[in-house]
């Protein structure tokens, strides 16, 4: 359907984000947001491809902590806390899957406009 297409559309523009200049910016929104709810984090877990731009994100913060490999978090981060008994995610696709069932009805009536 053209409301499946458009969240399709969606998703890989957010995945098509973490090339551009501007996502350690948005890399440091999320972990600030994240370490709201976790702020004794000692780890951040993150896809490979995005490590460099964590680490800028984290010295825009001015903070320092462990980054490790999680392919399993693309477009954003998941903070670890200590011992790794807690943990908090924060990405851009997670973001839009918790919106997925507002935005359908408004989606659906744009389409049918």
């Amino acid at each position: 359907t053209l409301q499946a297409q458009a969240f399709k559309v969606s998703e890989q523009y957010l995945h098509s984000s973490v090339t551009s200049p501007e996502y350690p910016m948005i890399l440091a929104k999320l972990i600030s947001e994240a370490l709201q709810v976790l702020p004794n984090a000692e780890a951040v877990e993150a896809s490979l491809n995005e490590h460099d731009a964590v680490r800028q994100a984290l010295a825009q913060l001015g903070r320092t902590l462990d980054v490790r490999v999680n392919e399993q978090v693309k477009t954003g981060v998941r903070l670890v806390g200590p011992g790794g008994k807690s943990s908090i995610q924060n990405t851009l696709t997670g973001r839009l899957d918790r919106v997925r069932g507002e935005l359908a009805p408004q989606i659906s009536r744009l389409l049918a406009e």
